[in-house]
């Protein structure tokens, strides 16, 4: 949260204070402020004479508005942080998601009990409901279930392929006697 206030700060530097929007194409008027390019063609001019700024109300010439190219860069490189900052929060978001919490205790589950087959959190797994259950740390319970899965998928092809070769060998006695 710290990083946005600077942020925000250079985001209002870099504001034109016609559209308030970020400034486009920024130029900068006789007095010294700084407007979008687009949004100087549209100040006014009164009565035949020369327009004036908008923020201190001086006069100035439209012939002595001159592009403030390094305004223009920061302008870029500001809203390339933004979008930067966006991904990151959302890269923060994303993983903090798949962060799994005790209910209970608003910690991250990081034990395994293997009696109740629940997710346990460091104060679960000391409290007496669980301290004489077999537990262990989340990868190791996914490596041993992972090991059991795939016996189990081995038993289940094994399986799969005897009743193949019978459904074939009683499919050709079929056509065998036939």
């Amino acid at each position: 949260m710290a990083a946005s206030a600077p942020l925000r700060t250079l985001e209002e530097e870099v504001t034109c204070s016609i559209c308030l929007n970020h400034l486009r194409d920024p130029v900068t008027i006789d007095c010294g402020h700084v407007f979008c390019h687009g949004c100087t063609t549209d100040i006014p001019s009164f009565m035949r004479s020369r327009p004036i700024c908008p923020l201190c109300k001086k006069p100035f010439k439209k012939e002595n508005i001159r592009p403030v190219w390094q305004l223009a860069s920061l302008v870029k490189n500001i809203e390339r942080l933004k979008v930067d900052k966006g991904r990151q929060q959302g890269e923060a978001a994303r993983e903090q998601s798949d962060v799994q919490l005790c209910e209970r205790h608003q910690e991250k589950l990081y034990y395994y009990c293997e009696d109740d087959g629940k997710l346990l959190c460091v104060m679960c797994r000391e409290s007496w409901e669980h301290r004489s259950h077999t537990a262990f740390l989340m990868e190791k319970a996914r490596q041993l279930h992972k090991e059991k899965i795939l016996k189990h998928l081995s038993s289940l092809r094994e399986d799969r392929d005897k009743a193949q070769n019978l459904q074939t060998k009683g499919e050709s006695d079929i056509t065998g006697t036939l």
